[in-house]
């Protein structure tokens, strides 16, 4: 086993745990592999985030299905 193989391994039993945690497996979890000093990076999770919460929203007012 190399060490990208091990990164990988750890990274998807961090995403499963997180998986497991889910009280609501309807609604979509965003996971992504960043470092926090790539601003690209780091944009993109910020725009997922903000896409969430904006769907999430209209959905309350009955906007978005």
């Amino acid at each position: 086993m190399n060490r990208s193989d091990l990164y990988e391994e750890q990274v998807k039993f961090i995403e499963e745990k997180f998986e497991a945690l889910n009280a609501n497996p309807d609604k979509p979890l965003y996971m992504h592999q960043t470092c926090a000093t790539d601003t690209n990076q780091v944009q993109l999770i910020l725009d997922s985030v903000i896409d969430l919460i904006i769907q999430t929203n209209l959905q309350g007012c009955g906007l978005y299905y």
